[in-house]
């Protein structure tokens, strides 16, 4: 169900010389263009008064003058014996009203009309209010591959083309021995024809992994596509292997069940090759891009200084060639994820804005004739405004829960995202053991395989992703189609990652739990087996909700009955014996007491996408069916209590909250749940911010 808020920012008047200000304090920041002055239409299209007045009485009187004025406070807390009334600027539930906080700020101004027949225009306003599809959040496993001409050298890793013509670098050394110092990255194509590559067996083994979507890297910063482009004809049905793969992978990953992902990293093609030097292959104008032509190598720039972008600034031709290939790739093959790769920024804001309402209005008519059920967009850093898509970590996630929907992205191989020779891959447990880490927080996991040149998939490689499969045909119940569990964090135990990106997952202990909920029960993970076979989970112990009402508890592919006991230290489990069919990591099932919550909806008119405002007011209001008002409560993170303000009627309740000024840090700031709900529907989170 849509849980929705109807949120109110208080806003202060500023006076200056006792006349009104022109601007409203709010949160110690400016708020343009909400209710400034007198008679400034709200963002809800209600006319407000500003002015300051003598006595409440005055003020009050002012207030109900106003024929849809809805409520005043009044203050006399100015120094210079001033006095004014707070006023109530309103954040309209209309999709039309830009309701994006951004610095401190909200502009109160409508979203630009998107153009005729589309939901979406080429701004950040209506943009950030795409919806993500319940089918990514239940899916949580994905897998890609880094595969093309950087394959066929195998050394050192994928960024291959650019390090060869690093002089002083290992790659340099090593292709001047084995290739010749004037053999080029567009020598390799030739000798990448991938001659055992077969997509349905790609997607074959992709299922067997327990994956829920899957694809190809579309175009890596090499400037080569593995797609048909007639933008550049250096692609893979033109050069190579003389094959469309990635709509060979398109056809076979759908026919296994799957969902497509294709991921692009072209940015990176800015300043990748030393198109400056001449001396090289890359400074022939037969291979650069240009206005006229689609080159290997990239567009002329002055040096390698230009790589971060920030001292020579992307030249509209490249806009157009990166923004034109995204959207070969979306029309041709209707991605139901698309995946940029970090670095976007170097990219003009309307380049990103292009191609992103293309996608999701493409999306929309392919919703409406039934190919597809929504589609994701993903990004890195700052690279899109927050909302408009999902943000990813790479090789790296976070250390808490965030409401928002998030993904990780990692390889198999611990230095290199392609198959290198020789291989430094991660093994079955410490890659079941990061999925289960991160789906305990609210994510996905999109791992990187590394195939061979030839387009095979190492039988190492096979072997892990098969391990992971059988793990997930076991444990699946507690990662597919699941929630972040309600006890206010995802787990405990002493190992715990590095947020944020480029950090491997450390290595988990038998005292690591993470935890887990479906529309059935709630989960406990053991994230290694103990030496004595017992099990303690401290939070769930004799003053917990959850551990009071435990019922029974059963380990998925062992045993259906596991001997419990709720402690004052905690829910102690076993001895239990080690189910032989299960490694890695060791999945218990807890049932619970208690009827099941009929239904918990929240009044939230038009609010698909609710928030917190620091220093703003918001109610709140629930129904309940099959349960008393006492089973149900409301946990927050900021300690701060909710006021009822309505329980006039049976199963119903209003809230009201005074939103502090300073929050916690940390996602989400608020978390509503039903006691005794056994279903993740009944559970949600409201973020601080859109």
């Amino acid at each position: 169900r849509a849980m929705r808020i109807t949120l109110v920012l208080a806003a202060t008047l500023w006076l200056f010389d006792g006349v009104a200000g022109d601007m409203v304090q709010f949160n110690g920041s400016v708020i343009d263009g909400c209710c400034p002055t007198a008679g400034k239409n709200s963002p809800d299209g209600k006319v407000v008064y500003a002015g300051k007045t003598d006595t409440e009485d005055e003020c009050k009187a002012i207030c109900v003058a106003q024929s849809n004025c809805t409520s005043y406070t009044w203050t006399n807390a100015h120094a210079d014996g001033n006095s004014s009334f707070f006023l109530m600027c309103y954040l309209r539930n209309d999709d039309s009203f830009d309701l994006r906080v951004e610095l401190g700020h909200f502009s109160g101004q409508k979203c630009p009309p998107p153009p005729s027949g589309s939901q979406y225009g080429p701004d950040w306003c209506t943009l950030s209010k795409h919806p993500n599809p319940q089918w990514f959040a239940d899916a949580k496993f994905g897998i890609y591959a880094h595969w093309g001409p950087y394959s066929v050298p195998a050394y050192g890793n994928e960024w291959y083309s650019r390090n060869m013509y690093v002089n002083g670098s290992a790659d340099r050394a090593y292709h001047v021995q084995k290739y010749g110092k004037d053999f080029g990255y567009k020598d390799f194509i030739p000798m990448f024809t991938a001659p055992l590559f077969n997509a349905t067996e790609w997607a074959s083994i992709y299922r067997r992994a327990g994956a829920r979507y899957a694809g190809p890297v579309a175009e890596h910063a090499d400037g080569f596509a593995m797609f048909k482009s007639d933008i550049s004809h250096y692609n893979a049905a033109e050069m190579g292997p003389k094959r469309d793969i990635t709509s060979e992978l398109d056809v076979a990953i759908r026919g296994a069940g799957l969902r497509l992902v294709t991921t692009m990293h072209h940015e990176w093609l800015w300043a990748w090759y030393p198109t400056w030097n001449k001396e090289t292959d890359c400074g022939n104008p037969k291979y650069e891009l240009t206005d006229s032509q689609g080159g290997l190598y990239g567009p002329p720039v002055a040096s390698t200084n230009c790589f971060s972008g920030s001292t020579c600034p992307t030249t509209p031709r490249f806009n157009e060639y990166f923004v034109g290939k995204v959207k070969e790739v979306i029309d041709q093959y209707h991605p139901d994820v698309l995946y940029f790769d970090s670095k976007q920024n170097i990219l003009t804001e309307d380049a990103r804005l292009d191609y992103l309402s293309h996608y999701y209005n493409a999306a929309n008519e392919w919703m409406k004739n039934g190919s597809s059920a929504g589609v994701v967009c993903t990004y890195k850093g700052t690279d899109l405004a927050e909302g408009a898509g999902v943000l990813d970590f790479e090789r790296g996630g976070i250390d808490y829960i965030r409401t928002e929907k998030w993904q990780t992205d990692d390889a198999l191989g611990r230095s290199s995202w392609s198959w290198v020779n020789p291989p430094n891959l991660k093994n079955e447990t410490e890659v079941i053991g990061e999925l289960v880490d991160i789906v305990s927080k609210g994510g996905n996991l999109l791992l990187d395989i590394p195939p061979h040149a030839d387009g095979s998939i190492d039988p190492v490689v096979q072997n892990t992703l098969f391990a992971i499969g059988d793990w997930l045909r076991v444990n699946g119940e507690a990662i597919f189609a699941t929630a972040p569990w309600t006890t206010g964090d995802f787990g405990e135990g002493p190992t715990r990652i590095v947020p944020g990106s480029f950090h491997e997952w450390p290595i988990f202990t038998s005292k690591d739990f993470r935890f887990t909920s479906n529309a059935n029960a709630f989960f406990v993970t053991a994230m290694a087996w103990s030496d004595d076979d017992t099990f303690v989970v401290l939070s769930l112990n004799s003053s917990s909700e959850f551990g009071k009402r435990i019922s029974s508890v059963s380990l998925l592919g062992g045993a259906d009955t596991v001997k419990f006991s709720v402690e004052a230290d905690g829910l102690h489990l076993g001895p239990v014996t080690r189910p032989a069919a299960v490694k890695h990591a060791f999945v218990f099932r807890l049932h619970l007491d208690g009827s099941a919550v009929g239904f918990v909806a929240w009044d939230l008119p038009h609010e698909e996408s609710p928030t917190i405002i620091p220093g703003g007011v918001c109610h709140l209001r629930w129904m309940s069916g099959g349960t008393s008002d006492e089973r149900l409560a409301i946990e927050m993170w900021t300690g701060t209590t909710w006021d009822v303000i309505d329980d006039a009627v049976p199963n119903t309740r209003a809230y009201m909250w005074h939103v502090p000024h300073d929050l916690p840090v940390g996602e989400p700031t608020l978390r509503i749940r039903a006691v005794d709900e056994l279903s993740v529907q009944h559970v949600t989170s409201f973020p601080r911010r859109r």
